[in-house]
């Protein structure tokens, strides 16, 4: 009789094995060791015990639905974390979706619940994207403010400016280039954080 698995870092890649056939007692193992600092990082960028337990418990989800490929894991640590910084990442983006620009820079990224090397400051992103905006062709930057800053849809954005959703779509579509290039021109923070606000600008 197999004695049931304990967890410590030298027997990791064994526990990993078997996980990789189905053994849920050492996947259960593996789920309680990492929680806490996978649920304390997606907290620190999520900033809300709900979300950050939801993108845990979906890290460990796909943890599991992938976890064939661990036979060939060698630094678990790294490999467990990317797959938490892409959730968070991906929840990130849903939450700047439905929230306005600026209001997620001020109330969600605030440079208190950032590492050292991850600050940076608010209201110089806030400056370099105002100076983006204002250099934006005048029909760009209506349709870019009326969507974003004053959170209207595009049919609405359609009615006011007597213009096709079509061609609401292809300012949109150049004013987000422009002021990706701008951003990337005037920064020199390569951060975590920068990637998740180009990404803000993208959506």
């Amino acid at each position: 009789m197999n004695n049931p698995p304990v967890y410590n870092i030298e027997n990791e890649h064994k526990l990993l094995l078997r996980i990789a056939q189905n053994d849920g007692v050492a996947f259960k193992l593996v789920f309680d060791h990492y929680w806490d600092r996978i649920y304390s990082m997606a907290l620190t960028y999520l900033k809300s015990p709900l979300y950050a337990e939801d993108a845990v418990q979906e890290v460990f989800v796909k943890l599991w639905n992938s976890r064939q490929q661990l036979t060939a894991v060698r630094k678990f640590d790294s490999y467990l974390f990317i797959i938490a910084r892409n959730e968070i990442i991906s929840t990130l983006r849903k939450k700047i979706v439905h929230a306005p620009f600026y209001e997620y820079l001020s109330d969600e990224l605030t440079e208190e619940v950032l590492a050292p090397d991850q600050q940076l400051n608010i209201k110089e992103f806030q400056t370099l994207i105002d100076e983006a905006i204002e250099k934006l062709p005048v029909q760009q930057q209506r349709v870019y403010k009326m969507s974003r800053l004053e959170g209207l849809s595009q049919e609405q954005i359609s009615r006011e400016l007597d213009i096709s959703i079509s061609t609401i779509k292809g300012h949109m579509t150049k004013a987000l280039q422009s002021i990706r290039n701008q951003l990337s021109i005037n920064s020199n923070k390569p951060t975590l954080l920068w990637w998740l606000i180009l990404i803000a600008i993208k959506k």
